[in-house]
This record gives structure tokens, C-alpha cells and sequence, in this order.
């Protein structure tokens, strides 16, 4: 596969679009009867029982962020940001940088505009249902852009953390590449694990490949603006360059822009 291609994937962040269809797209949780075992696993951790409850985890996690109240005023965001797509492995080696906006609600609506040389790649979520529209113009349903990857469009998230991953379960403490972080299981899958600083408090990693490499503060809110997602042969590094919340945006902007 072309590595613009790929990236539109992962830009794009579906698991499958399904010509004609469209999902239903309120936040859709992770599922234990869904996760598969298999999967790359994290580099090796010993954890230790000895820890914080989950409930403490998530409560820190959140006062790291802001707090409660502070991440709750926030009713819109949009961010603009660049991925590089980096593969010095490759032969020829690849270098690639594609743009994005994402204008997300509260409210749970989304539209992610993918700016690639090819053309522009369109996905939204109006509340009800999910859609995507490809560099052609050609429409689709598409999968909701949510659990590890709700980073993106949920500016909500550390207030709905249960709601992404209702399954969580506390696994301890680790300590990899001497950094001590809290290990918490989503589906059981080991590859699906978040990790949480034990010093910080801040979710630093989405499973074994997702990895939040550095925060920006906005509006006294703690956003991610570096997260590195590795692949086969090198990795795609979404960064971010400015975040504005509650800027009014016409609920309009999230409805597919033709009917299908």
C-alpha cells in the first residue's frame, strides 16, 4: 500500500467504511466481546497490585486536564493540525505531510477535513449518523471516530472516559523505559491498554501504539499536541498547531454534504 494511502486510513481513523451505509453515531463504547487477543503487545511490563483505584485514576486524570469544571464549559473546538508521515525504512524512504481541521461539539458532532495532495477527504458525525466523503466525491458510511482515537474528536473526553471505555479495569503499576504509569485494561486486549503517568496524572499512551508525546494548555485545558502513532517501518505524528474553543459553529457544518 501507497504510504498516502495508508495515512488517508489513519487520518481518516475508520475501521472500514461500508459504501451506502450509514452508522449511528453516538459515542460508541469499546467491547470486551469484541476485542481480540491477539495484537502487537506493549514492550514487557511486571506490574504491581499496589496502586490508586480506578476511580482515582480517572478523578486525577481529570484535574490534570483542567478539572471538571473548567472542561466542561467547553462546547466547541477546533483544532488544525499537520500529519507526518514518516517512513525512513521504506525504499525509497517516505516523507509525507497532509493537513487537518477538525471541528468537533460537545454535543457529540464532528467533521474532520483531510487535506492530502490527492484531494480533500471529508468524514462527519451529525449525532445520528456517520458519514465520509472520499477525494472523488463519493459517499459512504463510515465508522464513529471514538475509543483511542476519541482524542481527536471529543473535547469532552476525560469527562466521558467511562462512556468511551465502560469496561475499564484496573491492572497496577508498571515501570517501562523507567517511567512509573498506571495500567489500565479497556477490552482485554493487551494492545488496547492506556497508561496513565503516575506523576502527572495524564494519559500518555493509547494502547501500543498511540503515544502522547506532548501536551498544550488552552483555556486552562490540557489538550494532546503531539501523538505519534507507529507502524511498520516508521510512524505518524499528529501535531498540533492551535486549538480554539467555543468558536460558534453552525450545526449544519456536520450533516453529510449530499444526501445518500
Amino acid at each position: 500500500m501507497k504510504a498516502r494511502a495508508w495515512t488517508a486510513i489513519v487520518i481518516v481513523l475508520t475501521v472500514g467504511a461500508v459504501l451506502g451505509t450509514a452508522w449511528t453515531c453516538p459515542i460508541q463504547p469499546a467491547s470486551a466481546e469484541a476485542a481480540s487477543p491477539k495484537g502487537h503487545p506493549p514492550p514487557a511490563t511486571t506490574l504491581e497490585d499496589d496502586g490508586p483505584t480506578l476511580g482515582e485514576i480517572v478523578e486525577r486524570y481529570v484535574e490534570a486536564v483542567g478539572g471538571k469544571d473548567v472542561i466542561a464549559r467547553i462546547e466547541t473546538r477546533i483544532i488544525q493540525a499537520r500529519v507526518v508521515t514518516d517512513l525512513p525504512t521504506w525504499d525509497p524512504p517516505v516523507l509525507e505531510v497532509d493537513t487537518l481541521t477538525i471541528y468537533s461539539a460537545a454535543s457529540g458532532t464532528y467533521l474532520i477535513v483531510h487535506r492530502t495532495p490527492g484531494g480533500t477527504i471529508l468524514e462527519g458525525c451529525d449525532g445520528t449518523t456517520t458519514w465520509k466523503r472520499d477525494v472523488d466525491g463519493k459517499m459512504s458510511g463510515s465508522e464513529v471516530v471514538g475509543g483511542r482515537d476519541a482524542w481527536l474528536t471529543d473535547p469532552l473526553l476525560p469527562l466521558r472516559l467511562r462512556e468511551h471505555f465502560p469496561d475499564m479495569t484496573y491492572l497496577g503499576t508498571a515501570t517501562p523505559a523507567g517511567r512509573s504509569v498506571h495500567v489500565v485494561d479497556i477490552d482485554g486486549d493487551h494492545a488496547h491498554r492506556l497508561y496513565f503517568d503516575a506523576e502527572t496524572g495524564l494519559l500518555v499512551r493509547l494502547g501500543y501504539n498511540r503515544t502522547i508525546l506532548r501536551y498544550g494548555e488552552v483555556d486552562g485545558v490540557k489538550v494532546p499536541f503531539e501523538v505519534e502513532y507507529s507502524r511498520k517501518g516508521g510512524s505518524s505524528t499528529f501535531v498540533i498547531d492551535s486549538v480554539i474553543h467555543n468558536e460558534p459553529i453552525d450545526e449544519r457544518l456536520f450533516s453529510a454534504p449530499v444526501s445518500y
